[in-house]
């Protein structure tokens, strides 16, 4: 009788759609996550975006609506692409020990052994606690995502951190336009037309606060991973001290974000093999 791999995996993970969709154990922090993105979004939709729609002139409106709703999307996209996308888990074996060495940026070095997977492990993959899991070109376990990030799904968490701070950013703009318009369409004058603007609607600097704050997070993250690719090296060789490939940032940026989509080694949906032997350990076939 074949079953499926993902039914009786190993490690840490849960899978969501027969297999296809994979994450990590803490759900936790990735509902707060969620809630974190969606509630600053159907707030500017509820409360600013008709206040805009009355005050400013067309197609100023129009055009907020589009650049909003287009990078809005990008954000929950890119988020739930990095969540739920292998990345890049390792299969366990069932072999012994031996030294391995192979050659990495010009310098031999010998394969590390992995005694939970039972694999010599690649350059670069490490074995996350979180999910229990090897992961090829490992970057860290992100409890946000709910995911490692890794060698498949790093491009989706650096467009997240990108499109984010981008929709941060703007969202604080419309905010501010808000106020400043609401204040000179006011009969007052100075600082009693602003008060007067924010009793009336207080939702403008709830949300540029909300904004302002978020953004010195995410964009300081963004920042921080675009001097990794600068080096060259991921945030567990940075913090380990590293040395970096030195082949400069754009030929970094252009792998991290354009290379081939790297397979999936553990083939989740692939079939357990009751009747066969394999001395690997990796008895599943591709569906």
């Amino acid at each position: 009788m074949a079953r499926r791999r993902y039914k009786e995996w190993e490690g840490n993970n849960r899978f969501h759609c027969r297999g296809i969709c994979v994450t990590g154990k803490d759900r936790a922090f990735f509902i707060a996550s969620v809630i974190l993105i969606l509630l600053p979004m159907i707030t500017f939709c509820v409360f600013l975006c008709p206040q805009l729609w009355i005050s400013l002139p067309h197609p100023y409106p129009i055009v907020i609506y589009i650049v909003s709703g287009v990078v809005f999307s990008w954000s929950l996209s890119f988020f739930i692409l990095a969540s739920y996308t292998d990345p890049g888990i390792l299969p366990r074996l069932n072999n012994q020990w031996k030294p391995i060495n192979t050659h990495f940026k010009g310098k031999k070095v010998d394969l590390k052994w992995c005694g939970t997977c039972k694999i010599h492990r690649p350059p670069r993959a490490v074995h996350c606690s979180q999910c229990n899991n090897c992961v090829i070109n490992f970057d860290h376990h992100c409890p946000w995502l709910g995911n490692c990030v890794g060698g498949r799904n790093y491009r989706f968490f650096l467009c997240f951190l990108f499109s984010t701070s981008l929709a941060l950013i703007l969202g604080s703009t419309f905010c501010i336009i808000d106020m400043v318009v609401r204040t000179i369409a006011s009969d007052l004058d100075g600082i009693e037309a602003f008060n007067s603007m924010l009793k009336q609607n207080p939702t403008s600097i709830i949300l540029l606060i909300y904004c302002v704050l978020g953004s010195l997070f995410v964009v300081s993250l963004s920042c921080f991973h675009l001097n990794l690719i600068r080096l060259g090296v991921s945030t567990n060789e940075y913090i380990k001290n590293t040395v970096g490939d030195g082949k400069g940032f754009c030929y970094n940026l252009f792998n991290v974000l354009c290379p081939p989509f790297l397979p999936h080694y553990t083939k989740p949906r692939g079939k357990i093999l009751d009747d066969l032997d394999d001395e690997n350990g990796s008895l599943y076939a591709e569906e």
